[in-house]
């Protein structure tokens, strides 16, 4: 009773494969004997930014969505690192984030990845700025005459 097998290499991730197995002899071959089988998940490939858009206290981030091919299996989330908290942030099924709370005219960085049940793959990095935003006022609420001539005036507030 001898064991036999082959390997098939160059198989694709995550996918299904319908195997068969036939013995033959001169007389000619029996019935096969299928076998359907997954090959196991893949690590998913990068990331690719499709948008940010800045506000003065905000980023929005988006990204674009990956084939199960792609990802090599089944999305598991979006993993979004924002390097003001650097923590990874989990769970994400969404392809964008938000980012909010930020100081205007200030540049921010975050990384994002895709994660299978397997792996996360490659982060991809993005980089923007806040836009600047308006005062949100010239003056303590007074301001003082201090000077008036002819062709000037001078004026004074806190």
């Amino acid at each position: 009773h001898k064991h036999r097998y082959i390997t098939s290499n160059g198989l694709h991730s995550s996918t299904y494969y319908t195997i068969k197995v036939q013995a033959c002899t001169s007389a000619g071959c029996g019935p096969n004997s299928p076998l359907i089988s997954q090959t196991d998940e893949g690590v998913p490939i990068g990331v690719t930014f499709l948008t940010s858009v800045p506000g003065s206290n905000s980023i929005l981030w988006s990204w674009e969505s990956l084939s199960t091919n792609q990802l090599r299996g089944e999305l598991a989330a979006y993993e979004v690192l924002s390097f003001n908290n650097h923590q990874w942030m989990t769970n994400m099924k969404s392809t964008s984030y938000l980012q909010n709370n930020l100081t205007p005219f200030t540049n921010y960085t975050i990384q994002v990845r895709a994660c299978n049940a397997k792996n996360c793959g490659p982060a991809m990095l993005g980089t923007n700025a806040t836009l600047t935003a308006a005062p949100s006022s010239s003056t303590n609420g007074e301001i003082t005459l201090i000077t008036r001539r002819t062709n000037s005036l001078v004026l004074e507030w806190e």
